[in-house]
């Protein structure tokens, strides 16, 4: 039997740039780990992964973005077991990542069942606050889409 995959999203939500543009994290709560990251969520069944991205965003923070760009990277990770530590190593999860550039900078409405705290940072601060070396990535690819590293003449 070969290993099946289940999709997800990862969404890093951007401000307009004051000074400076800001990325939006969450924390989640203890019994979820605890760490910061954007918002993620699971790929409904024929959903295609930006409608998912939207939706997520939506559920878990209240914003709406003007825009959603792909970020041209996904990772592939094994699935946890449902109330499990322990990865399965037949199941695979695929988290594509998306930038969702907001209109203003607003203060999201989070669900304290998922997450305990959130905050903006700056791509730097971000940086340092992300767990997984894929989230990270991620990051970096949102980062480029908004302050594209310049072209030699």
């Amino acid at each position: 039997m070969g290993a099946s995959s289940h999709l997800k999203i990862l969404v890093y939500a951007v401000s307009p740039a004051e000074a400076v543009h800001q990325f939006l994290l969450l924390r989640r709560i203890p019994p979820r780990g605890g760490y910061w990251q954007g918002i993620t969520g699971a790929v409904e069944p024929d959903e295609a992964l930006d409608e998912a991205a939207i939706r997520e965003l939506t559920e878990e923070t209240a914003l709406t973005p003007t825009r959603l760009l792909p970020a041209g990277y996904s990772y592939t990770f094994p699935a946890k077991k449902s109330g499990s530590t322990k990865s399965s190593p037949t199941q695979r999860v695929t988290e594509y990542v998306f930038l969702a550039l907001l209109g203003a900078k607003v203060d999201p409405t989070i669900d304290p069942r998922e997450h305990d705290a959130w905050d903006w940072f700056t791509y730097e601060e971000a940086l340092t606050w992300l767990r997984w070396p894929e989230n990270i990535e991620g990051l970096r690819r949102c980062e480029a889409l908004i302050a594209p590293s310049p072209t030699p003449d």
